[in-house]
């Protein structure tokens, strides 16, 4: 009898096996500890990081229960990151803040910034972004049932460093602010209108305030989580942004589809002024408590439209869009704009800038550093100019005519060009020579044809770059004084 049993228990166990998801790769995955309240986390590492080369994160955030492992297991974002080559940060509760390890969304002391868990989730992230090269400007929150309440309170109160927000399974930011209320807005939603908590969202984001896109799903037959807790979340993250950029939609438009796995379901946009997707939700038909398009046995649903590849194609080409040189002279930037249309400005920290674009910025939202790729290494000629700044500018083959480096911008271009006669200094050189002429940089004087080059586009010109539309905060005004070149 025993050796039958000893069988039975094998094969049991053989099977179980079996529907444990494989989640390994080629990557690395890392844990850490450290003074953060109890909390620790885990880092997985593409094999394709190289120390130096700026990468995407996600800050993933577990439900009530699950470990970093489990929801690693569950979501598969592991091989997701392998396969588009980012970092991913797991933060894993304790049972010691919460008895069954859910993230605190409704305690009041998490729901702000530079307190509670906020604080201690930026503080482990702080340190994952010093150990690993990380683009600071692609950090995405993502989370599951109550990391999925957290999310949006990441992102309202740190919007600085978060660029991006998925909420999966969960609701709106602080639509409970105790454990009674919690379980009351988790089976029947929010009491406060979506349209207060955009005004509570922005007043949390403070003087950090800019738009950032947010990314919901939700299964129609959630029974732990009521779907109007999605609803809920995408509505007020698209009035809090209508707030910032007054051409956000509150009202989405709705169309329905069917994912890979034959899971139909109804996707509605909040687009904003220029049609760019700032908030979208999908309600999915008959899925219940699961993470979309998952990938394990345990809170998982694989039919699902895939959380992990449309809230990263969602979250880069909304960046990605925003940040193009556009062709109209309006468009800015994925935050508020100087001019009253879509977009953001370079800003305090350059995220979000259309000019992160141009090569060699590095995301950086100055101009210094530009590099125009590949044009050489020799400085500008000697303009007689001073000390005006520290910026050398790109080789343009135009000889040896000199080594004082241009000047920093930081004054009015009539000035600047007041101090020097540039006829005499364009006498001297010869601009139609076939060695290092500026026919050969700008490609036979076709300004289109040089921006194509290196911009991919035709219609995002230099006209347009120029384009006195460019006014006001972060603009090429600002940068260059208020006299604009007219080329």
């Amino acid at each position: 009898m025993k050796k039958t049993l000893a069988i039975i228990l094998a094969l049991a166990l053989a099977f179980a096996l079996m529907l444990v998801p494989t989640t390994a790769s080629a990557g690395q995955t890392v844990s850490g500890s450290g003074s953060y309240n109890g909390l620790t986390y885990q880092v997985y590492i593409p094999s394709s990081y190289q120390a130096g080369t700026p990468v995407p994160m996600y800050v993933m955030l577990h439900g009530c229960t699950q470990t970093a492992s489990s929801f690693a297991s569950a979501t598969g974002m592991n091989k997701f990151a392998e396969q588009e080559g980012f970092i991913v940060l797991y933060v894993q509760q304790s049972s010691s803040n919460n008895m069954n390890s859910c993230f605190n969304w409704f305690e009041t002391g998490d729901q702000k910034r530079g307190s509670g868990e906020p604080k201690d989730i930026y503080n482990i992230v702080t340190k994952v972004t010093s150990t690993y090269t990380v683009d600071e400007n692609r950090i995405f929150v993502a989370g599951f049932s109550a990391g999925a309440y957290m999310a949006p309170v990441l992102g309202a109160t740190y919007p600085d460093v978060y660029s991006g927000v998925l909420v999966n399974s969960g609701g709106a930011f602080k639509s409970a602010t105790s454990m009674t209320s919690a379980f009351t807005v988790m089976s029947s939603g929010a009491s406060t209108a979506s349209s207060t908590i955009g005004s509570n969202i922005v007043s949390a984001m403070g003087s950090y305030k800019r738009v950032i896109p947010c990314i919901v799903f939700q299964g129609t037959s959630d029974y732990t989580v009521g779907s109007k807790n999605g609803t809920q979340a995408a509505e007020s993250w698209a009035y809090a942004m209508n707030k910032i950029d007054s051409t956000v939609k509150t009202t989405g438009t709705s169309t329905n589809g069917t994912s890979s796995g034959g899971a139909s379901f109804t996707r509605t946009a909040y687009t904003n002024g220029e049609g760019v997707e700032v908030v979208v939700l999908y309600m999915i038909s008959g899925m219940g408590h699961a993470w979309s398009g998952g990938e394990g046995y345990s809170y998982a649903y694989s039919a699902g439209p895939s959380a992990n590849k449309l809230s990263y194609e969602f979250f880069m080409n909304f960046w990605s869009g925003v940040v193009s040189a556009p062709s109209d002279g309006n468009t800015e930037g994925g935050g508020t704009t100087d001019d009253g249309t879509t977009g953001g400005d370079t800003g305090s920290t350059g995220t979000g800038s259309w000019m992160d674009s141009l090569p060699g910025m590095g995301g950086s939202s100055s101009l210094p550093g530009l590099d125009l790729g590949g044009l050489g290494g020799v400085t500008m000629p000697d303009l007689g100019l001073g000390d005006l700044g520290g910026v050398t500018m790109p080789d343009l083959g135009l000889g040896d005519l000199g080594g004082v480096t241009m000047p920093d911008y930081s004054f009015d271009w009539s000035d600047w060009t007041g101090m020097f006669d540039w006829s005499s200094w364009l006498d001297g050189f010869d601009w139609t020579s076939s060695m290092g002429s500026w026919t050969d940089w700008f490609g036979s004087m076709d300004y289109t044809s040089w921006w194509e080059d290196y911009f991919g586009t035709t219609t995002d010109s230099w006209t347009d770059m120029w384009s006195p539309n460019f006014s006001g905060t972060g603009s090429y005004e600002d940068l260059w004084g208020s006299y604009m070149p007219t080329l």
